[in-house]
């Protein structure tokens, strides 16, 4: 096809269709004949990033941007594609830009309240979503933003206020009443009405059950994965696995892991705060590295990983680095990268057959508390995160994960440090000097005072409201608050957590 017209035409039907590597091909062809066509790159960025590859695709924008700076359509776009990939300042300066030319558009002060929101500016975020509501008084997320800032600013009252109205309406999408219920049972639990957070928590929960996100997935799968694992990934396996070496010139990661909820947001944030460590917040690094599986060797984890040659190693592991380059936007080794993935401890065998001389901070907490934070968050839908929808598959998989870990974890080759949650709160210096020492690096105070650096830091997972504030304990033993509810579940959460306290007692001593 010559016309390079008809081709964008054709590109922006296959983009419409949801057809996106075709469209994407199309697009590239457009642009080699109308070179630095701000309309392409446009459309070019949103399909790269529909692809998964946000980065580039917010690089497209950038350069569209640059070609036609009046277009506010071009400012917004690269706001949200800024604003997926962590990037929270410049997508707020993005947004600005956007309505500095368009001002009525409340989806642009919605993103704006998003993003101000995640660099903790809690009065600038209240302005935003406020002026999103003006434009739309029906925009729930933009009330769900709000509710959510005037409780960090303390008034609890009012975002309950709101949140309630918010519940009233029979309007809402699936995804904005489970965010609703849920914000709403999380302010109620901070007024100490556990009856009715309980209520909101097990509304939001059914709500996500009904969402096509949640009915994409399935959360039995990853539990199969965990039971296999229990089979496969065998302590002989793994003596034999740390004993290879790669001499690729790669370095080796280190691994912070931990069932969700335990506390890994905390170390991560202590060890951001140091300026010889770099953090990842969570990127799928090795979950995409999985997904490769299949196709490289014919079968899924856990099956696969032992059947992985040299070769399909060293790429691997070569791809492994590729992501972390791009995402941080250094030099594999520049700095020690900690790489905070929770769920990674389900993939212990994967991790140790590519980085033998990889290092593991594993977290650990109370897990009756564990289990009712996990029930008391709205996570976007996945095989793993799917099973927080029901406190019984909450239980579920804490069982199967910890005790999967329980049964390894004197055979896992990689040297590894242990953060207690509930010792961390009461000794934050001690945690801190620990964890540091373990790395081999030089001790430096400002990792004392990470909630005060936060703000520059993009947090995706629900703790990024609470690493901003002091070091609290109010969140050791809530689960008392809802003992009736866990009551089903004791017998399993019980045993576990005996040997928590167990894991406390030896590391205090």
């Amino acid at each position: 096809m010559a016309n390079p017209q008809a081709q964008l035409q054709q590109a922006v039907a296959l983009h419409r269709a949801g057809q996106l590597a075709q469209a994407e091909e199309l697009y590239r062809a457009a642009l080699k004949k109308m070179p630095g066509n701000a309309d392409i790159l446009n459309m070019l960025g949103l399909v790269v990033a529909g692809l998964g590859r946000t980065e580039e695709g917010a690089g497209c924008l950038q350069k569209a941007v640059k070609k036609k700076p009046s277009d506010p359509g071009i400012h917004y776009n690269l706001a949200n594609l800024l604003r997926a990939t962590g990037r929270m300042p410049d997508a707020a300066e993005s947004y600005r830009k956007s309505l500095a030319l368009r001002e009525s558009n409340p989806e642009a002060w919605y993103g704006l309240a998003c993003a101000l929101e995640q660099m903790r500016d809690v009065d600038a975020t209240r302005e935003a979503a406020g002026r999103a509501l003006e434009q739309n008084p029906r925009h729930a997320m933009a009330a769900v933003v709000l509710a959510r800032a005037e409780r960090s600013a303390g008034d609890a009252a009012a975002a309950t206020e709101r949140l309630r109205t918010l519940s009233a309406r029979q309007d809402l999408a699936p995804i904005e009443r489970t965010h609703t219920l849920v914000e709403l049972g999380k302010t109620l639990d901070r007024l100490g009405d556990y009856t009715g957070a309980w209520e909101a928590f097990e509304g939001g929960q059914q709500a996500l059950m009904a969402t096509p996100e949640f009915n994409r997935t399935r959360p039995e799968m990853f539990r199969a994965m965990v039971d296999a694992s229990m089979h496969i990934i065998t302590p002989e396996r793994l003596a034999e696995w740390g004993r290879e070496e790669w001499n690729d010139g790669l370095p080796d990661p280190v691994y912070l892991v931990g069932f969700p909820r335990s506390g890994t947001t905390l170390v991560e944030n202590i060890l951001a705060a140091h300026s010889k460590c770099i953090t990842t917040d969570e990127r799928p690094f090795t979950q995409n590295i999985i997904r490769a599986l299949p196709g490289m060797v014919g079968l899924d984890y856990p099956n696969a990983v032992e059947l992985l040659n040299s070769d399909q190693i060293r790429v691997l592991r070569r791809q492994y680095w590729d992501q972390v380059e791009q995402f941080t936007g250094e030099q594999a080794g520049s700095r020690t990268l900690i790489d905070k993935q929770p769920m990674n401890l389900a993939y212990t065998g994967l991790l140790v057959r590519l980085f033998p001389g990889a290092k593991m901070i594993v977290v650990r907490r109370d897990p009756r508390d564990v289990c009712l934070s996990c029930f008391m968050q709205a996570f976007t839908p996945n095989q793993a995160m799917s099973n927080f929808c029901t406190l019984e598959s909450t239980v579920a998989l804490y069982d199967r994960l910890m005790s999967f870990w329980t049964g390894i974890e004197s055979s896992v080759p990689l040297p590894r440090h242990e953060v207690v949650y509930e010792q961390a709160v009461g000794d934050l210096e001690g945690t801190a000097r620990g964890l540091i020492g373990f790395l081999g690096l030089d001790w430096e105070p400002d990792v004392l005072r990470f909630n005060e650096r936060v703000g520059d830091r993009y947090i995706q997972t629900p703790s990024y409201e609470a690493v901003s504030r002091p070091v609290y304990t109010s969140a050791i033993g809530r689960w008392r608050h809802y003992a009736e509810a866990l009551e089903p579940h004791r017998e399993v959460l019980d045993r576990h957590a005996a040997r928590e306290e167990t894991n406390e007692e030896r590391g205090s001593s």
